[in-house]
């Protein structure tokens, strides 16, 4: 970022929550600029550093073997909401049997802290 606006890089973190006070995604500010010029592997690095940042910050061992998949999903409220929460769930949770160790987690993130979504993840 610093290459690309020439400025200094203000990095923010959760220092300011108070335990137990939710953060709120919907308001941030996610940078994407050229993500489309790193290749897959790098973009892949990237967000497997912050999962991993994010972890540590919100102390959540990573307790999963390689044949494990899971698969949360955040349900939304107001207009980019589903229409039919329910359908949506059934259908994904479908496909999760028929991949086979699959676990399925459903939770509305607006009501959640910022570890707890960590480790619902």
């Amino acid at each position: 970022m610093k290459a690309s606006f020439n400025g200094e890089v203000h990095i923010e973190t959760f220092d300011e929550l108070k335990n137990g006070e939710p953060a709120c995604f919907e308001e941030a500010v996610v940078m994407r600029h050229n993500e489309g010029g790193m290749s897959r592997e790098r973009r892949i690095e990237a967000y497997d550093l912050l999962r991993c940042k994010a972890r540590v910050y919100c102390n959540v061992p990573l307790e999963r073997k390689d044949s494990q998949i899971g698969l949360t999903m955040f349900m939304r409220t107001g207009r980019r909401s589903f229409k039919n929460q329910s359908v949506v769930t059934e259908i994904f949770g479908r496909e999760c049997a028929k991949a086979g160790g699959c676990k399925l987690q459903v939770a509305d993130s607006g009501n959640l802290t910022f570890c707890e979504q960590v480790k619902m993840v």
